[in-house]
Order: C-alpha cells, then structure tokens, then sequence
C-alpha cells in the first residue's frame, strides 16, 4: 500500500510541520509514504493506494479548494482529506441544523468528491456530520512528551506569533503584570532554539483570540504540553476542545488571567506534577504513535 500525504512546503506553516510528524511516525509503523506538496499530487496522484490531503481555509479558499480537489480526484483511487479548519458558523444551534451559506456548499461538495474527511476536533466532526455524515472521522492532533532535565528559568513563555490571532493588548498587560523571567515568542525560530525555550519555561500563555465562526486545533498547544512540567494556559475556548473533553482544562478568559496566571506562578510545582500525571494519562490517546495507527486502520479500511 502506497500513501501519499499532501502539504504545502514552506517549514513554517503548521500544516507542513503536522504533515511531516505523521509522516515519520507512519514510516516508523512501517507503511510506504511520500510527503508531497499540492502540486505534485495533482501530476502524481495515480501512483498511490490512498492520497492524503492537509487542508486550512487560509492555504486554499472555498473555490480553490472544491475545484483542485475536481481536478485531482479523478486520478486518485482513494482520497481523504484533514479539515484543520471548520466552519462553526454554518451550524444553528437553535434549530441544529445546518444552512445554506457558501461554506455550506463548498464542505458538501468536498465531502461528495472524497472518500473520508478527517478532523482533529472532535467539536469540527460533530459539525461536519451534519453535512457528512458518516464519511467524517475524527483523529486526534499528535504530541510527543519530552523528558526535560535542566532549571526552568523563563517564568513565562508567552506565544504570540505574527501569523496567528494574538491579542496584543493582552501581551502587554502580562508583560506589565509580571515582575520575573518573561520571553515573548513574536517570530520564527528553528525547531532546536523552540525546544530549548520550551524546556526552560514553568509557564506557557497562549493569548489566542477566537476566530468566530471557527473550530480549529494549535499544534503549538501540543507542543508545548508535551513539556513535562510546563503549565500551558490558553486564552481560546475552541483550541482546547479536545483536551476539556479529556478532563485537562487549560482554557482562561482573557479577563481571568490576572488571577491564573499569578495563581500558577505562585502554585507552580503543584500544578506541575498535576500537569505531569495528567499528560501522562492522555498521552496514549494523544501521541503520535497512536495518532499514526488510526490513520493507518483508517488507510486499510479505504483499501480492504
């Protein structure tokens, strides 16, 4: 069985570096896979069992998305896309349904061109069903847990990217709150100087501001608690879905972090071994080996 998982390329993009993980870990179950990139499939596509695609809305726009996957699905024998994104919005709660908007139709005709559609929210799948229904599954986002021996010496790790939704106003406000140790992350940094920060950091503040209308994952969120012993606090609801389900409750309204984040500091070996005995419990669930083994059964059953 030969899989092709399809990203952009650009090392930066969290889409590519997601891509890139799952591949090494399915090459590590012993599964034939190439990382390709969105052109590439389109000339290449018939090679494979399964085409794997890697979609956000901010890579591809409805239009672009629903007609490069007309133009690549005839020559694919199986194809299956990861929404990273899902568009809440079309969804009424009051009467639990979805309706007609320009997401709605551009998921239906996606869902109608490809064999499954995978999502990493379990609140993207519970949406997507309804447009779906059973062609979508949900896999969760990988983490890997890294064993850390040094002195933590960045009391507060504070990640606020250009490219993502930050409120800035925030930033300053925790910048003037606390007296320690504090490293705001604004721009790209290699893979090795993240580690190295990471592994330095009691605290870590995702001061996130939700995008309305929309489910997503962060990668970086994963990252960052793989860190054994790093509090990890996110000002986004949506992000941390997943884990809440799972009983670890990150989430902090932008208004409460005045009083959490003062608290985790103050508490910080407590809710550090509670952090560790916690990650602990769900890393079965969450690890990349495991996030690997459902999307190879899922692959297996495409091909059966």
């Amino acid at each position: 069985m030969r899989i092709a998982l399809v990203s952009g390329d650009n090392p930066r993009c969290g889409i590519y570096r997601y891509t890139k993980r799952l591949v090494e870990e399915l090459r590590i179950l012993g599964l034939s896979v190439d990382h390709l990139t969105y052109d590439e499939v389109e000339k290449g596509g018939h090679r494979y069992d399964v085409v794997h695609i890697q979609h956000e809305w901010g890579l591809m726009g409805y239009n672009t998305f629903v007609n490069y996957i007309d133009s690549i699905k005839t020559s694919c024998r199986r194809l299956v896309v990861t929404m990273h994104m899902v568009p809440y919005h079309m969804y009424n709660p009051s009467t639990r349904s979805v309706e007609a908007m320009e997401e709605t139709k551009c998921v239906e005709k996606v869902c109608m061109s490809v064999h499954t559609v995978v999502t990493t929210s379990a609140l993207g799948r519970d949406i997507l069903r309804y447009v779906c229904g059973t062609r979508v599954v949900h896999i969760r986002h990988g983490m890997d847990i890294m064993y850390i021996d040094r002195a933590r010496d960045i009391d507060v790790f504070i990640h606020a990217p250009n490219r993502v939704a930050v409120d800035n106003r925030l930033v300053e406000r925790i910048e003037k709150m606390i007296d320690g140790n504090i490293y705001v992350h604004r721009e790209f940094v290699s893979d090795e100087k993240l580690d190295e920060l990471l592994s330095r950091s009691k605290i870590v503040v995702l001061p996130y501001r939700d995008i309305p209308g929309w489910i997503y994952v962060s990668g970086f969120m994963y990252k960052a608690l793989g860190y054994l012993g790093t509090v990890v606090l996110t000002t986004s609801w949506v992000i941390q879905s997943d884990l809440a389900r799972d009983g670890l409750e990150i989430y902090v309204p932008w208004w409460g972090i005045g009083i959490r984040l003062p608290y985790a500091l103050n508490n910080y070996i407590g809710l550090s071994r509670m952090y560790i005995e916690k990650v602990f419990s769900l890393y079965p669930l969450y690890s990349w080996r495991s996030v690997a083994v459902e999307h190879l059964r899922l692959y297996h059953s495409l091909t059966a």
